[in-house]
């Protein structure tokens, strides 16, 4: 389901598992829901998946189900409302959540379509969004892989990206 062929954080949380892993984190901020990274970890104890996504594809899929227990996902607001929305979903849910959950490894869908320029995106995120973001992330847990997601906006999801890259590093230091 999605836009993606083969989910590569989906396969890597499955092999940190055969690693020995026990408590690993997933977090995605791709602007579209993560539906089949939940559907693979779902009801899984070794793993929790955070997510914020807009309104849309794949339209309301866990409000279907009822939510598994390791699973947290927020759909934030768009358009002028969207970047408070997204930085409160993840200060106040999704990054205290996975703070208590204490990972022993993350594993980071990173989508920048939801940047401000996007065409696909509707939440209006600035680049320090990401650099913060990420910051968080490395707080909690320094050891971090992370798989480009999503970003239709070439200059700036690549502006994006290596940010991100950069704040990576510099946390691995």
């Amino acid at each position: 389901m999605g836009f993606c062929f083969t989910n590569a954080i989906a396969v890597g949380a499955k092999y940190a598992a055969t690693l020995g892993y026990s408590r690993i984190g997933v977090a995605d901020f791709d602007t579209h829901s993560g539906n089949g990274t939940l559907i693979a970890l779902q009801n899984d104890p070794r793993y929790l998946f955070v997510e914020s996504h807009q309104p849309g594809f794949p339209g309301r899929f866990i409000s279907r189900f009822n939510t598994p227990p390791n699973v947290l996902q927020v759909e934030t607001a768009t358009g002028s409302a969207g970047r408070i929305s997204w930085r409160d979903a993840w200060e106040y849910k999704l990054l205290p959540a996975l703070s208590k959950f204490q990972p022993e490894i993350l594993l980071v869908s990173a989508g920048f379509d939801a940047h401000k320029n996007d065409p696909l995106g509707l939440t209006n995120l600035e680049d320090e969004d990401y650099i913060w973001l990420t910051r968080e992330f490395a707080r909690i847990q320094p050891h971090i892989v992370s798989v480009l997601e999503g970003g239709y906006s070439i200059p700036d999801a690549s502006r994006c990206a290596r940010l991100h890259v950069e704040m990576l590093a510099a946390a691995s230091q």
